[in-house]
């Protein structure tokens, strides 16, 4: 079942150091802005390699557009926040991307959980956390008045419910790499390279 090579593979690879200014561009778009603290100051995503924050540059045919950001939790280790920031040509590409980010997070990082927010009126994103079969835990009002859903993924859901999603979204492959092991999705499954 492999794609012919160009078959709208999507990649997430570590950030090259040149991609850094581009994506910080992408990455601080007013429409993107993460967190807003209060009015007029938000949080700015970074871009690191570390034992406590993965960024992966996304990109099709070459084209950088945009990140997959794992950050583990302060107060749970074995928990990890997932980030996908896709500017708008890449958005159609943020089923597969959040994937990976997840596939990663289990497999690599050894995630026991990984949790992720959108605004409340987000309905795609939404439909993509019940389709993987992540538990709504909270929804909070966050400074400027947007109302926020977290959603959580166990590994143990992990393992045993998304089979059928991956089918769904991995129509076209998802190449991840993290510089030392490769792996490609597509289909029903992961596979290492």
């Amino acid at each position: 079942m492999n794609a012919p090579a160009g078959a709208d593979t999507l990649t997430l690879r570590p950030v090259a150091d040149e991609e850094r200014e581009a994506l910080f561009a992408v990455l601080n778009e007013p429409r993107l802005q993460r967190i807003s603290m209060v009015s007029g100051i938000h949080r700015i995503q970074q871009i690191e390699w570390s034992d406590s924050q993965r960024t992966f540059a996304v990109a099709a045919d070459g084209d950088v557009m945009g990140t997959v950001d794992l950050h583990r939790d302060d107060d749970e280790p074995n928990t990890w926040e997932l980030t996908v920031v896709l500017d708008v040509e890449g958005q159609k590409h943020g089923a597969r991307a959040g994937l990976a980010g997840l596939f990663y997070a289990f497999t690599a990082l050894g995630a026991e959980a990984v949790w992720f927010w959108t605004p409340k009126d987000n309905e795609a994103v939404q439909k993509f956390a019940a389709r993987l079969g992540f538990v709504k835990l909270t929804e909070l009002q966050v400074p400027g008045g947007t109302t926020t859903c977290t959603f959580e993924l166990d590994q143990h859901a992990w393992e045993t419910r998304t089979a059928p999603a991956l089918v769904h979204y991995l129509v076209n492959p998802v190449d991840i790499t993290d510089g030392q092991m490769s792996w490609r999705g597509e289909g029903n499954a992961f596979y290492e390279l």
